[in-house]
């Protein structure tokens, strides 16, 4: 850039005073403004002031959208929208100045390709422009600039540049302040919600910090109460004192860095008695001396006062125990009404957390997974058009491996959530995806399922699938084993699963007695037995030291049944069962004429991403689009597609079951399936119903146009 220097030392030492100014007023402004607009809009009016600048203006990245927003404008424009409020990364010359991060100068406003608002510039007399990117650790955080009607000298730049990155630098502690606040908020609305306060013991210094919950906790005034351990001893009830300092030394002197709990009883000042439960941890030095302790404080005395009543309870029981046989058999039917409540309600509580893991994935699928789809397919159509511009080409193939990374782990984590395997093909394809899914925590497990298709309904199918994975987690953890065996059978009315390892197994008596088990976990193996027993069946456990473990789940299948469903009647199918199909019309197999194809996705934007990419082919059509099986089947009739390409999940009717009446309806349509999930057992679905073949979504500009003309080459659009 031209800069315009001054000859004379005076007048140097006279610039060299006014920016020293300037910068001195911006960083004022950085520090004492609290308001983050005004700080910035500060920064705007001391360029107008200071450089003679015709306007200034600053903007904000906002990385969610990649978009830069107006902040603030001072001199002769002051809004803050219109047309320059919002402007799309590497677009225009601000966005330009973000996108390649690097400033841009000149003083020959009038004839610079990058400032397209020549007559505008003519009209105001504009000489100089500067741009400067925000940036902070290599990240753009926002963009800096400046019209002038006067020519910039090389000393202003370097003093603009040197503001930007103090500009920058404030915007980022502006942020991170906000951040800090917003986490601070949320930290002390869980700590007043949860009736729990923080606190912080030096025992180097014997200086005792609260935290504002742990006064109001304590019933004291932070203005009147000094936090001391001998101020805090005279709230502990006399008669915990002792008890509590001496489980506190046992804990301190023992060494161990794992938290400690301690419940007391406090007196506050006025005179209420409240239980209190604390857990805390020691830190020690290098010597092994305690310098440090520091913890949650909790009232306990609601769950105090629920414990008291349920022992108020059991006693009044007990004294029940001795009067009149009537009154015994009373109370045992209310326990066991009650308890038949209970496992009632842990059954349908179990249920709802799979419906709603069962959601969660949906939500995933059906938006976040779809998205990232539409992303690739856009991604990977424009890398077809920027092939000539390398870096253009590595940074889109870039971007598509981040979005792909990011659609391999929704995959995973819609499975983990709620396996579709289980929900879309049974219980036992969904026992085959477990014993694949374990291979996951380095345990190789065998499944054996029956032949016949078992149908359950989906609570009961649920039910036993989490029973069998927990008995499978337990004896990764718990039974120093690498393998494992599943296996299911039908035994008349009733179906059999045994869980089976080598393990070290454990003591089924000693169990029973024990506080607790190692194969306590999650859902337990008392909780698999009460669900069990919900569900009218049983739940039988064999287990010898060294000699590993088996597990029995029993269920009767009551309306379940074994053998294959029901095949749905062909679409259009005739009702006087003379097994002739009516012909279809299909479309001209002529080299001429495009290949009509029918898209079919409950996504609108998958769709349309779909569409967009064929419409580049001229010997494709797309001659409409269904959002589900059902819609699928009527389109078909009236459109007389030579290929459907067929999404797999849809509401309504799902892809397989369309395409299965589709072939039936007419054999020698095209299809070909389409799902983010072209798993295993996707895969055999699909063809089993008839589909060609069955591809990613994100695969779908390598694959989808040669799979339709594949299908055409093999005859499927015949004359």
């Amino acid at each position: 850039m031209d800069g315009t220097e001054r000859n004379s030392p005076e007048e140097r030492r006279t610039e060299q005073t006014r920016l020293e100014a300037f910068s001195a007023r911006i960083g004022t402004h950085l520090i004492e403004c609290g308001d983050f607009g005004e700080m910035l809009r500060r920064c705007t009016q001391t360029m107008v002031e200071d450089l003679g600048a015709a306007f200034a203006r600053i903007w904000t990245l906002d990385e969610q959208h990649n978009v830069l927003e107006l902040q603030a404008s001072s001199g002769l424009y002051t809004n803050l929208d219109g047309r320059y409020a919002r402007i799309p990364v590497g677009k225009l010359k601000i966005g330009q100045i973000a996108a390649e991060q690097k400033p841009h100068l000149t003083n020959h406003v009038i004839g610079d390709p990058r400032v397209p608002e020549q007559a505008w510039a003519r009209r105001e007399e504009m000489v100089a422009f500067a741009g400067y990117p925000l940036i902070v650790e290599e990240r753009v955080i926002g963009v800096m600039a400046m019209f002038s009607r006067e020519a910039l000298s090389e000393s202003t730049l370097q003093a603009m540049s040197l503001v930007a990155d103090h500009i920058a630098l404030g915007i980022q502690r502006k942020l991170a302040e906000h951040s800090l606040r917003q986490k601070q908020e949320r930290l002390t609305l869980a700590l007043q919600a949860g009736q729990m306060g923080v606190y912080d013991w030096d025992m180097v210094t014997d200086a005792l910090w609260w935290s504002p919950e742990t006064y109001t906790l304590f019933g004291v005034s932070a203005d009147e109460f000094v936090p001391t351990p001998k101020n805090f001893e005279k709230l502990i009830h006399p008669e915990d004192r002792a008890r509590v300092w001496q489980e506190f030394a046992e804990a301190l002197h023992s060494g161990d860095h794992c938290a400690h709990e301690f419940e007391f009883r406090i007196v506050r000042p006025d005179g209420t008695l409240c239980w209190i439960t604390n857990l805390g941890r020691n830190q020690y030095s290098t010597t092994g001396r305690p310098i440090r302790h520091y913890g949650i404080a909790s009232d306990i005395t609601e769950r105090k006062e629920w414990e008291q009543a349920l022992r108020d309870s059991e006693n009044r029981l007990r004294a029940f125990s001795g009067q009149l046989e009537q009154l015994v058999q009373a109370r045992t039917e209310e326990l066991t009404q009650s308890h038949d409540r209970l496992r009632g309600l842990a059954t349908e509580l179990n249920l709802a957390e799979q419906r709603e893991r069962k959601r969660l994935a949906a939500e995933l699928h059906d938006h976040l997974q779809q998205l990232l789809v539409l992303g690739r397919l856009k991604l990977r159509q424009g890398k077809e058009l920027v092939e000539t511009f390398p870096k253009c080409a590595t940074l889109i193939s870039e971007a598509d491996g981040i979005l792909a990374e990011a659609l391999t782990y929704t995959r995973t984590l819609v499975a983990e959530l709620s396996p579709p395997v289980l929900r879309d093909h049974g219980l036992s394809a969904g026992l085959k995806w477990l014993g694949a899914y374990m291979h996951k925590h380095d345990m190789a497990v065998t499944v054996t399922v029956p032949e016949a298709h078992l149908q359950l309904p989906e609570d009961q199918a649920l039910l036993v699938f989490q029973s069998v994975r927990e008995l499978l987690m337990n004896a990764w953890k718990h039974a120093a084993t690498s393998t494992a065996e599943v296996t299911m059978e039908l035994d008349g009315d009733r179906l059999r699963l045994h869980v089976h390892d080598k393990g070290q197994g454990f003591d089924l008596a000693a169990a029973d007695t024990a506080p607790s088990t190692k194969l306590a976990s999650k859902f337990g193996l008392f909780s698999i037995r009460e669900r069990m027993k919900a569900l009218g069946g049983s739940f039988e456990i064999e287990s010898v030291p060294h000699q590993g473990t088996t597990a029995t789940l029993t269920l009767p299948l009551g309306a379940a049944s074994g053998g294959t469903e029901a095949e749905p009647p062909p679409f259009g199918a005739s009702q006087e069962g003379s097994g002739e199909q009516p012909a279809r019309p299909l479309v001209s197999g002529e080299k001429s004429r495009p290949v009509g194809v029918l898209l079919v996705d409950d996504h609108a934007m998958v769709r349309q991403g779909l569409k967009t990419m064929l419409e580049n082919y001229a010997d494709v059509e797309v001659v409409g689009e269904a959002c589900d099986g059902e819609e699928a089947l009527v389109c078909t009739e009236q459109l007389n597609p030579a290929v459907v390409v067929m999404d797999i999940n849809m509401p309504k009717m799902n892809g397989i079951e369309a395409t299965t009446r589709l072939k039936a309806r007419y054999p020698d349509l095209a299809i070909i399936g389409l799902s983010v999930n072209a798993g295993e057992e996707n895969q055999k679905a699909m063809k089993k119903a008839g589909a060609t073949s069955l591809i990613t979504k994100e695969a779908a500009v390598e694959q989808l146009y040669a799979a339709i003309q594949e299908t055409s080459c093999r005859g499927t659009n015949p004359p």
